[in-house]
This record gives C-alpha cells, structure tokens and sequence, in this order.
C-alpha cells in the first residue's frame, strides 16, 4: 500500500509487529514494589557503610596524647640525657604539657602545642639563655613520642615522653 504522495504506508506492519508480541498487564503495585526495593537497597547499603566504618582505624583525635603525668628524658646537643617528667592536661580542646627536670629546677610550658597525625609539634623557651625550641616528636608503637628540637641557630637535642603506666 502507498499513500498519496508515493511514501509507503508502514503503519500496517507496525500494528502487526506490536499485536505479535504478548501484553504486559499493568500491576497497580509495580510502582509501590519498585520504590520498596529502591528504599531496602539504601538501607541495606546504610547499615554496611557503618559497619566497615566501625572497623576503620581510629583517627587522629581519637588517639590524642593522654592526660597525666609522663616520664621520659631530655638530651642537649652535646649529648648530656636528664631524667624529667611531663604533666600533662587535657581541658576541652586545649592540651597543656609541663617539663619538669626530676633534679629540680624551674618547669618549663610547651607552647603552640598541635597534634598533626602522629606527630606531636611544639615550641618551648628551654634551649641556651631561654632561647625558643620548635620540637617534633612522632608517637611510637609503645604510645610515646620521640623525636629532636632544633634551635634558632641548628642545634638539635632529642626528647622522649614515656605515658602513663596503664595507658
């Protein structure tokens, strides 16, 4: 068949082609079933998210330096090791740590204290005349921290804070 104009009418092999294959009947449900699935899936998806997120790792806060007293020791740049203690205070979301030298002797405060990871940065006017110390100490697997403070001038010395016993 042909329609005026010489274009072929395919509207009739159409109509045959759609009546060939059987017909889905509407269920009134589908759309209710659907977003039932849709809404399980997040669920399901929501509760699995969490429980891999409860075995992740702790971060970093969660594994903040713990108040008290610690022991540990100081050495200078010529190789000289005291014996010192640090007191160590939590207040909120301030962290306040004091040397003491076990032989006596002024304490000294850490100043701009920051807990960057695994490292615990600081300054302190301890060094030769009071001079300014910026120190970085690195957590160690015992939960101490260890590491080296460098003067204006390049001398390094090295400190270590042994935590609590229990810890």
């Amino acid at each position: 068949m042909s329609c005026p104009g010489g274009a072929p009418n395919v509207r009739p092999l159409l109509l045959r082609l759609r009546a060939s294959r059987p017909q889905l009947k509407r269920d009134a449900l589908a759309g209710a079933r659907k977003q039932a699935e849709v809404t399980m899936r997040s669920i399901l998806s929501s509760i699995f998210l969490s429980l891999i997120a409860m075995n992740l790792p702790a971060p970093a806060c969660a594994q903040a330096i713990v108040p008290g007293t610690w022991s540990g020791s100081v050495t200078d740049p010529s190789g000289n090791a005291k014996s010192v203690t640090y007191s160590v205070v939590r207040a909120h979301d301030s962290l306040s740590i004091t040397l003491s030298q076990t032989s006596g002797g002024p304490p000294v405060s850490f100043a701009d204290i920051r807990q960057v990871g695994d490292s615990l940065l600081f300054n302190l006017a301890a060094g030769r005349q009071g001079a300014r110390l910026d120190c970085k100490l690195t957590r160690q697997p015992d939960g101490g921290y260890e590491g080296s403070c460098t003067d204006s001038g390049g001398q390094h010395g090295r400190m270590r804070m042994v935590p609590p016993a229990g810890k």
